[in-house]
């Protein structure tokens, strides 16, 4: 009697989704499955429900199968699907792709949204995730062009829409904004810290504009330190543009570049007379309307071509707050165990073969080592499962390799780490500034594109230039003799942090005192030239 009852796969489907309401994943799974057994195997919604409910219980690798299995259905459909529902499938397709490592499928998702979507926030939002997998596998010169390519994205927007500066603020103190969807619990935390803590409350009026939707405990912490505090994560491009000019702000800071939901769109229409952005993106954000962008000379020497805008130099280009709850470093741990340990704390995705072939090789040449991987896609044991399977195909010792989640505690963990291998060429920025205040040496390999240098400039500005690399097997080679060097290395895991602490990228007085000396120089220039 059953059986005839729910004969069509429609009702299977209408069960699976009252299921999916409720937030009943494993009833619904069974459901949508049997409509599949009966035969409605080209249902894209189906495989679309099987993808998020497979990506909810964090089977990372069963959600892009089932996604990229409704894209398949898509694309080979006669009919043409509604362009908004095959964009949002196309938007998840990329999303889980590039979460796996799997950045060619995820580029090809990201250029089909720019190639159909009628709307500009889509093709922006698909514009910065298809750069985001570019950085991960490229140090050439298409990194660059694909950044400078940004700018047409807008070439409607209208001149009239775009405010001009005639005359100056009448402002007793000058006007800073931030803009982030970072003000929480976040990498970004550390590196503008000091920029809202530290700033000069008697010449400076600092404005922060949220545009993450939701708020935590680092949010109203922040909102208590600085002047005026706005929630603009509902705002459309315009009307926050609209905002900014309205608050009659001097200099507006960008800290997100073309990460998710940022707000660099806004400068298009600039809103304000000096528009700088940097630390939170490591290339050129591709603006015109970017007037400067915060750097070193470390990442962009004097006469490279990796900006478009103006270089605002700094003696470092961050400046980095470390956390207060962590233990002091007592030395390499190497000593204890007996055999020398490997640590990335670096996301999955910047991982690519010719990366992993450096480390294979590292691995061969120190006996016994141990590879200590740890970042958040390890909570997923079909992820792990899929990266223990690509390692060993490549050669790997896979018994001497640890998978592990993030955690909160992570930087305890640093302390059973001796060396730390950076990735190339997206390298690390948190978690190198991390590893080197738990006292752990880290390796890193650099080029000419400033996103591949910037642990070059962390590691030059604590005077460990030594431990970086121009070539592959300069890499191998230092990360193999420190591994042999027992005193040295020890030596380096009781006296990094201290090195660090007075660097300029700690020195978080100095830091402000450049910082706020450019902003007050560069509206001086900027209301000179209006004059």
């Amino acid at each position: 009697m059953m059986n005839g009852v729910f004969e069509s796969s429609n009702l299977y489907t209408k069960i699976g989704y009252s299921y999916l309401a409720n937030k009943d994943y494993d009833s619904a799974a069974i459901w949508f499955k049997k409509a599949i057994e009966k035969d409605f195997t080209n249902d894209v919604e189906i495989y679309s429900y099987l993808a998020f409910i497979a990506n909810e219980k964090k089977d990372y690798v069963a959600a892009w199968k089932y996604v990229d299995k409704a894209y398949r259905i898509l694309e080979n459909a006669k009919k043409n699907a509604d362009i908004l529902f095959k964009c949002i499938i196309l938007e998840n397709r990329g999303d889980y792709a590039k979460r796996l490592g799997k950045m060619q499928e995820a580029i090809e998702s990201y250029e089909q949204i720019l190639n159909i979507s009628p709307h500009l926030f889509d093709r922006q939002i698909a514009y910065d995730n298809l750069l985001y997998c570019l950085i991960c596998l490229s140090d050439d010169d298409v990194v660059f062009q694909a950044h400078k390519y940004y700018r047409y994205l807008y070439k409607n927007v209208k001149k009239e829409k775009i405010y001009k500066f005639l005359v100056r603020y009448a402002h007793p103190k000058i006007k800073v904004a931030y803009i982030s969807p970072d003000f929480r619990q976040h990498v970004m935390f550390s590196f503008y810290h000091a920029m809202l803590m530290q700033y000069n409350k008697q010449n400076f009026h600092v404005t922060c504009y949220q545009l993450n939707k939701e708020s935590d405990n680092f949010t109203e912490y922040l909102k208590t330190k600085v002047d005026d505090w706005i929630y603009a994560a509902d705002f459309s491009i315009e009307e926050l543009a609209e905002r900014i000019h309205n608050d009659e702000i001097d200099v507006l800071v960008d800290l997100a570049g073309h990460s998710s939901h940022s707000g660099l769109p806004v400068f298009v229409y600039r809103p304000a007379p000096i528009q700088i952005s940097g630390v939170g993106w490591m290339e050129t954000t591709g603006l015109n309307e970017t007037d400067y962008f915060i750097t070193d000379r470390f990442a962009d020497p004097v006469g490279s071509h990796n900006l478009i805008e103006k270089k605002l130099y700094l003696d470092s280009q961050l400046c980095y707050t470390a956390r207060n709850d962590v233990p002091i470093p007592s030395g390499a741990p190497c000593l204890a165990v007996g055999h020398v340990t490997f640590g990335i704390f670096n996301n999955y995705y910047k991982f690519n073969d010719n990366i992993l072939e450096l480390w294979k090789e590292i691995m061969d040449r120190v006996e016994n080592s141990v590879l200590l991987l740890k970042c958040q896609l390890y909570i997923s044991e079909s992820a792990v499962k899929m990266a223990y399977e690509r390692f060993e195909k490549l050669g790997f010792d896979v018994n001497r390799i640890q998978f592990e989640p993030a955690t909160n505690t992570y930087m305890n963990r640093y302390l059973d780490v001796d060396i730390a291998l950076d990735t190339y060429p997206y390298t690390g920025g948190g978690t190198t500034c991390d590893a080197l205040y738990m006292g752990i040496p880290v390796i890193s390999l650099y080029g000419q594109r400033r996103g591949s240098r910037f642990s070059y400039s962390i590691l030059n500005n604590i005077g460990l230039g030594i431990l970086t690399a121009e070539s592959g097997e300069e890499y191998v080679e230092k990360a193999v003799a420190l591994a042999e060097n027992k005193d040295i290395l020890d030596f380096l895991h009781k006296n990094i942090r201290s090195m660090m602490v007075k660097s300029p990228v700690m020195d978080s007085n100095l830091y402000m005192r450049q910082l706020e000396q450019q902003y007050k120089k560069l509206l001086e220039k900027k209301y000179e030239s209006i004059r």
